[in-house]
């Protein structure tokens, strides 16, 4: 019995380890979209061998949910980089009064300002304190082979480490491309 609850004990946690997501994505010229499931997780910041132990920034894991069609699987791991926020907060974050609830836990509710031009609405939820992550993204860019993305922030689990991503804010990059991809790309008809 001990054996029993010992086992369960080391697997729960490793189950719940970092933040689940779901990803849509429509690609131009496709009927359906693209669906799939990913987690993400901080790793623990690399240690030197100075004797003075700078602060640094640790980086991120992606992995995906078992299960899902393999093809799909491929893609939404290669996009799902550039599309995850989690930092500590930045300018463009404005923390608002509401809590939200992501798996049956309540978060705090931050907004996020997007650039000029481009057709996007970011949430993103206190997941730990001070760390900021997606928790709804839907955008669509006017420039590009997709049409429209959705990402919505499932569960959140324990994060491995406290550090921050050092590429944590790759979503505000990725939003300004597609806001500049609109301006390049104005004769582009935006599906609604």
């Amino acid at each position: 019995m001990r054996a029993l609850l010992l086992l369960l004990l080391t697997i729960l946690p490793a189950q719940a380890q970092g933040l689940r997501y779901r990803l849509r994505l429509w690609f131009r010229g496709a009927e359906a979209p693209i669906e799939g499931r990913f987690i993400v997780d901080t790793t623990v910041p690399t240690r030197s061998h100075n004797r003075v132990q700078k602060a640094r920034l640790g980086g991120w894991a992606f992995r995906a949910v078992p299960g899902e069609d393999r093809a799909s699987e491929a893609i939404i791991l290669a996009r799902a980089p550039g599309l995850v926020f989690l930092s500590t907060p930045v300018p463009q974050a404005v923390r608002t009064s509401v809590r939200a609830t992501v798996g049956g836990r309540p978060v705090p509710f931050w907004g996020l300002r997007t650039p000029h031009g481009l057709i996007a609405s970011v949430a993103l939820a206190e997941v730990a304190p001070r760390t900021l992550a997606v928790m709804e993204l839907t955008a669509q860019p006017a420039g590009g082979e997709i049409a429209r993305v959705e990402l919505h922030l499932e569960s959140i689990g324990r994060l491995s480490s406290a550090a921050p991503p050092q590429d944590g804010t790759a979503l505000l990059e990725t939003l300004d491309r597609w806001a500049k991809a609109g301006d390049d790309a104005s004769a582009v008809t935006v599906l609604h």
